[in-house]
C-alpha cells in the first residue's frame, strides 16, 4: 500500500487530545487519523455495517 501526503490545520487541543490517545495504544496520530478516517469512510459509504466493536458493545451492555 501507498501513501499519499495529506496536511491537516487542527485545534490545538485536539492535536493535544490526539497525541494522548496515540501515545496511550503506542500508536502514532498518523495512525490514529487513518484508523479513524478508515472507519468513518466505510460506515457512511455502508451504513447498514455494523461494527464488531459496536456489536460487542451491545453485547456487553456498554455505551460506546
Amino acid at each position: 500500500m501507498t501513501f499519499e501526503v495529506v496536511t491537516l490545520k487542527l485545534p490545538a487541543k485536539l492535536l493535544k487530545d490526539a497525541g494522548k490517545v496515540a501515545l496511550a495504544h503506542d500508536v502514532t496520530i498518523g495512525h490514529l487519523v487513518r484508523q479513524m478516517l478508515t472507519r468513518e469512510v466505510e460506515r457512511r459509504l455502508d451504513p447498514k455495517t455494523v461494527s464488531y466493536t459496536h456489536l460487542r458493545a451491545h453485547e456487553t451492555g456498554r455505551n460506546l
